[in-house]
């Protein structure tokens, strides 16, 4: 260094040092100190970290320095240029000098003499040389870059992380280029220590990749909150291999969908690599910093995000330290590629070490001088970017800071550059700011401590709670709604956290944000990881957690299905795939992958059609959606596939639909004599009646009205009979042949199907212009309003079709049904949007009131955008029917809800507040099961008189009937027996079956031992089925009095095989109980129904098994498996094998219960086998294990039911943690009991808050 002395005269006296000289001008030059200004330091953040140019700029900054710092304006004037821009660009390594010339004037203005000058002029030709070089070099290989490198965002922070030149990595930069080329093995591991320059070495050669080679990465970057976790993982690579592939990644995709996207188009992606003779790399740096994997987190880690077994054509390169070792999820997985890959070890770069202690050097500074260094800008930054765990950007420090723009700036651009920088965001197009290197910022939280972090900290909450108590508004910063919670999160901030993820408010925003809600789905898992880490979870905020992430999904069930078929028209297929998986009924989905399938068969792609229905879980799900391609086939003309398909689907029901959908389009083809055959081998007849109505149809449209006819009274069904007189009314009148059509419809006995004849009657005849008839027919219908709407309706469609869009809109406008006139609007829509009248078509959409109705108006319209070629538009408009559907309310799945809250608050004698929340329920359905709980609750607590009266208060009669029976037995208990037979008798008159009422006062009577009173009342009942429940019932108590052959003797005499076999099967038990173990194979084995034979024999089994008879135990439960496998019906047979596991569990054979329930294909079905075979277990001890079968059930709700009856047999604090754990995986109703029994309070609290 150069110290400056001034003279009394002014003289400069450089003090210099070794042999360097660096000219001086004293008074007599053209600069002098004292009147030229002293400048600042130049920032050498921009600065190569070697080579000829950074000789050139430490040249020219000694020069500088040597002088006396003179300031940039100065050095501008001296050169004769009029800005000093050009100046600060040169001396911090953003451009070079022009030329020579420009190069000795910049050096004598800093002060240079003219041997100095003359030096540093061959220092610049040199370094000009380079850059040149350089600028070829990076033009050269720019031109051999894919071009997806312009469409990934993610490459701009890779470019963050890379140096601008990377020294003495020649050899590892060729030995990678090697292995990505010609290596054999899937996986290598470059491990290193701390500050080795790993991260630099991956991010360059992410950057210059070999030519036969595409690298996609993630760095993991435990500094950066939101960037260190699988969930960032697959964002970043979403990003990248949806440049390489097309694809549209929805924003609105869960994170599960989001790891299958990330799965497919990986495969994709490694596809499209291998087709442009290239070969497809992931490199995965800072495996060591992952943090979001912990236990209890819900989350994978990122290695065990990585694949096992990669696809052709791809290659992972993973890097980190050696420790800590491998998480949880890929130690415990023996066959992860991890275990046994390749370790390549990185040595230590100097310039990596070189850097890195020029940074810790800039960090001792700041916290070693005192904190009015630049005002204390520098020490502010420092402890923000610390407390916050990195992502805060530049508009943010200003607010919580407090100093303008430039001053952050120039900050930034100093030295302080190497300690902290920013990095492209990739949640917007801001710069965010953090740490250089990972230990800098543990060095920098250790430095400054806990209580100075939390001094920080508290400013950033003060800043937090300003935009919460504003509802969150639209520039709201992003730091706010994903580093802040993890900042949360790490600090175990368990309040703030909860009341984050609970904010309706910050959901809307986060759902505007980014088009999903992904982000507050993953922020209220991160709210339940946190409350589920503590020694006693809070069970309050567990259950608001689980009611708001539910409220959030419900969000997605009034998707319209035609929606992600839309998105596949505007060449969006993985969009509208993600979109047709977010649905939740397992009805409506199947119905969107049917749709989608419309689209892909269009365009010819059926093997990905086909892909996309099988790769469906839920098997319902599955055969709903290949039934839906089917039809899509049959109307492309490949009637061959579409056949094969429908004959490959084992479920009936849905075999039938597939069948169905494909004679329609037979029908159509002319091909008449095939359609009504495969119509006649459908063996449901409501479904072989629907496969006929198409046929009658197209008949009827090929003007063979006596063959039709024919067929439509050869209908079986009424109903479908009656369709079928419909369609061919509809076409007679079409024909013009009035009088037949009316004959036709006349004779259609069914007034409802009869209405419906004489509504396509008049559609027709308006068409025709025969209006006076065709009102005349209409005022003639019914009294009532809604049929005559709906022919309203109907006509209003019909001249819709027939494009008199005039009158269908004044006849709309006359409808006084609300959803009658709304299907008429969305025709009307339909069909302006078919006439080019987007406009038109747009404004009626709109219009409509009902959301649910609008946005299927605005999936039509889209749908003719996109046909139109008018995709911006249509995309739109898509959006907008999303939006509009997302903000559809479900109160019919809240009053379930609310259903769910008032029993379980009746069960723990909440009487009072659970009649309340029942009160509120509107609808009387629903209200009235409510307050049945709570009759039940009544009775057994012995308040007979206001169990009653909440009883009749019921406006529903069947509702009100199931109360009033929940009184039977209570009331034979306490002895009345003639008021509860009274109450039993009052049903007898009423609509409906008052089976339960019987039966129950039935099981009362034989409970409390009155046999021949409670067999008297069964004999009187007149309707059959009611009366063999009620004798069950009785069968079962004789049977556990020890009354067998009575029992046996009314078991017998039941007719129904069904019930019939129910009450032998509780004769069974009790005979086996008793002993009578052959009487009891003899009785079990005479039923008739196989699955009931199978419940029989496993129960003898069970019995068999407590009496020490192992052998014989065994081998009843192997003929009880046997007769239930030889059901033929998929879904009996799973039925049965479920009742089968549950028994065997029972019986102690916990390891064939096990097998037999894990064989069950059907979630739905496996899911109660596996939690019956865990509580058991649980039961019997075997805790470890029955938590290992319950979390290891496939459906969220039976694996979180399953972990609520854990809890009733476990400890208090054990209990609360896995009502806890069954919180955050289930549907929040779902362990409202086991609530209830730990905390009651927390129950009611919860209660009070969400009514």
């Amino acid at each position: 260094m150069h110290r400056l002395v001034v003279g009394a005269a002014g003289t400069l006296n450089a003090h210099r040092s070794h042999s360097e000289d660096f000219g001086r001008k004293g008074c007599q030059g053209r600069m002098v100190a004292g009147r030229s200004g002293r400048g600042r330091p130049i920032g050498q953040q921009a600065w190569p970290p070697a080579g000829s140019q950074r000789d050139w700029l430490a040249y020219c900054d000694k020069i500088h320095q040597a002088n006396g710092l003179p300031s940039l304006r100065t050095i501008a004037t001296s050169m004769g240029l009029s800005s000093a821009t050009r100046v600060n660009d040169m001396l911090r390594g953003l451009a070079l000098p022009a030329d020579g010339a420009q190069a000795r004037a910049l050096l004598e203005a800093l002060g240079a003499l003219s041997a100095e000058a003359d030096r540093g002029v061959r220092l610049y030709e040199t370094a000009r040389a380079e850059r040149e070089q350089a600028t070829r070099r990076r033009s050269e290989r720019e031109a051999d870059r894919p071009d997806w490198w312009l469409r990934s965002g993610y490459l701009e922070q890779v470019a963050d992380i890379a140096p601008l030149k990377l020294l003495d990595r020649e050899a590892e930069l060729a030995e990678l280029a090697d292995w990505c080329v010609s290596g054999d093995e899937p996986y290598v591991w470059w491990q290193a220590e701390p500050r080795a320059g790993k991260s630099a070495l991956m991010a360059w050669f992410v950057l210059h990749p070999p030519p036969e080679v595409w690298v996609i990465s993630f760095f993991v970057t435990a500094r950066y909150a939101g960037q260190a976790d699988s969930t960032a993982f697959t964002d970043g690579l979403l990003d990248q291999l949806s440049a390489i592939t097309g694809a549209q990644v929805p924003p609105s995709s869960s994170g599960p969908e989001r790891d299958r996207l990330r799965r497919r188009l990986l495969g994709e992606a490694a596809a499209r690599a291998v087709k442009t003779g290239r070969r497809l790399v992931l490199l995965v740096d800072g495996l060591d910093e992952d943090c979001g994997s912990g236990p209890g987190s819900g989350m994978p880690s990122i290695a065990a995000s990585l694949p096992k077994r990669p696809p052709d054509g791809l290659r992972l390169i993973v890097a980190g330290r050696p420790d800590p070792p491998l998480p949880a999820d890929v130690h415990t997985a023996a066959d992860h590629p991890l275990h046994g890959c390749g370790v390549r070890w990185l040595n230590v770069s100097p310039h990596a070490q070189r850097v890195t202690e020029l940074a810790k050097q800039e960090l001792d500074e700041i916290l070693a001088v005192d904190q009015d260094r630049h005002d204390g800008l520098g020490y502010q930054v420092l402890g923000l970017v610390t407390a916050c765990g990195g992502g805060l950007d530049r508009r943010d420090l200003q607010q919580l800071i407090g100093r303008p723009a430039f001053e952050i700036d120039r900050l930034m651009c100093g030295v302080f550059g190497r300690t902290v920088a920013g990095r492209a965001d990739p949640g917007t197009t801001k710069r965010a700011f953090l740490f250089t290197h990972e230990t800098l910022r543990q060095e920098a939280h250790d430095r400054l401590g806990r209580d100075t972090l939390d001094g920080f900290a508290a400013r950033l909450h003060t800043w937090a709670d300003g935009y919460r108590r504003s509802a969150w508004p639209d520039d709201t910063p992003t730091y706010l709604l994903r580093g802040y919670p993890r900042m949360l999160a790490d600090a175990h901030d368990h309040d703030r956290l909860i009341a984050l993820a609970t904010d309706p408010a910050r959901h809307d925003r986060m759902l505007d944000a980014s088009g999903g809600d992904a982000a507050a789905l993953a922020e209220i898992t991160m709210a339940f990881t946190l409350t589920r880490s503590q020694p006693r979870p809070d069970l309050s905020a567990a259950l608001r957690l689980a009611w708001y992430r539910d409220q959030l999904t419900e969000r997605n069930t009034n998707i319209p299905t035609e929606l992600p078929a839309v998105w596949a028209m505007l060449g969006q297929a993985i969009r509208g795939e993600a979109l047709a998986r977010s649905i939740t009924n397992p009805d409506r989905q199947g119905q969107a992958f049917a749709a989608l399938a419309g689209p892909l068969a269009v365009a010819g792609e059926y093997d990905r059609a086909e892909q996309i229905a099988r790769s469906i879980i839920d098997p319902q799900v599955e055969a709903r959606a290949l039934a839906g391609l089917v039809e899509r086939l049959a109307v492309a003309g490949e009637y061959d596939r579409a056949e094969q398909i429908a004959r490959s689907i084992t479920d009936p029901l849905e075999q039938g639909h597939a069948l169905v959908g494909l004679v329609g389009p037979l029908a159509v083809a002319g091909e008449y004599d095939r359609a009504e055959l495969i119509a006649g081998s459908i063996t449901r007849p409501d479904q072989q009646g629907q496969a006929l109505v198409a046929l009658v149809e197209r008949l009827a449209v090929a003007g063979e009205y006596d063959r039709a006819e024919r067929i439509a009274r050869s209908i079986t069904r009424p109903d479908r009979q009656g369709q079928a007189l419909v369609v061919l009314v509809e076409r007679l009148a079409v024909a013009g042949d009035a009088d037949r059509a009316e004959q036709t419809a006349e004779s259609i006995t069914d007034p409802q199907v009869q209405r419906q004849a004489w509504a396509a009657l008049v559609e027709q005849l308006t068409v025709a212009g025969e209006h006076a008839r065709a009102e005349q027919i209409v005022r003639s219908i019914d009294y009532r309003p809604a049929p005559r709407s709906q022919a309203w309706a109907a006509v209003s469609q019909r001249l819709a079709a027939a494009d008199d869009l005039d009158r269908a809109e004044q006849t709309a406008r006359s409808i006084t049904d609300p959803q009658a006139q709304g299907q008429a609007w969305v025709a009307l829509a339909e069909r302006w949007a078919a006439a080019g009248e987007y406009d038109r078509a747009e404004q009626i959409a709109r219009s409509i009131s009902d959301p649910q109705v609008q946005a299927q108006a605005l999936v039509g319209l889209a749908k003719q955008l996109a046909v139109s070629g008018e995709h911006d538009r249509a995309a739109a408009v898509a959006a907008a029917a999303e939006q509009i559907a997302r903000s559809i309310t479900n109160p019919r799945a809240w009053e379930w809800a609310l259903v769910a809250l008032a029993e379980q608050l009746a069960a723990t004698g909440e009487h009072d507040r659970a009649e309340r929340i029942a009160r509120s329920v509107t609808h009387p359905y629903r209200q009235g099961q409510a307050l049945t709980a709570l009759v039940a609750s009544l009775s057994a607590a012995g308040e007979h008189d206001r169990a009653e009266q909440v009883a009749r208060s019921i406006t529903d009669p069947q509702v009100q009937g199931q109360a009033l029976t929940a009184l039977a037995a209570p009331l034979v208990v306490a002895g009345e027996h003639d008021h509860a037979e009274q109450i039993a008798l009052s049903f007898a008159y009423r609509e409906g079956p008052p089976g339960e009422a019987w039966t129950s006062l039935v099981t009362s009577l034989a409970v409390a031992g009155e046999h021949d009173r409670a067999e008297r009342i069964a004999r009187t009942i007149t309707d059959p089925p009611v009366q063999a429940q009620a004798l069950v019932a009785l069968v079962e108590q004789l049977a556990v009095s020890g009354e067998h052959d009575r029992a046996e003797q009314i078991a017998r005499s039941i007719t129904f095989p069904d019930p019939q076999g129910q009450a032998l099967t509780a004769l069974v038990t009790e005979l086996a109980a008793a002993g009578e173990h052959d009487r009891a194979e003899r009785t079990a084995r005479s039923i008739t129904r196989p699955d009931r034979q199978g419940q029989a024999l496993a129960a003898l089994a069970q019995q068999l098994a407590v009496a020490g008879r192992r052998d014989r135990a065994a081998a009843v439960a192997t003929a009880a498996e046997q007769i239930t496998r030889s059901i033929a019906h998929p879904h009996w047979q799973a039925e049965a094998l479920t009742d089968l596991a549950k028994q065997l569990a029972a019986a102690g054979e916990h390891d064939r219960a096990e097998r037999i329930a894990r064989s069950i294909t059907r979630p739905d079905w496996q899911g109660p086998a596996l939690a019956a075979l865990a509580g058991v277990l649980a039961a019997g001890g075997e805790h470890d294990r029955a938590e290992r079968i319950a979390r290891s059930i496939a459906g969220p709700d039976w694996q979180g039911r399953a972990l609520a009856d854990l809890a009733g047999v476990a400890g208090t604090d054990r209990a609360r943690s896995l009502v806890a754990e069954a919180l955050a995986i289930g549907r929040w109703t779902i362990p409202l009991s086991a609530v209830a029994g730990i905390d009651a309070t927390a129950l009611a609290t919860f209660a009070d808050e969400c009514t």
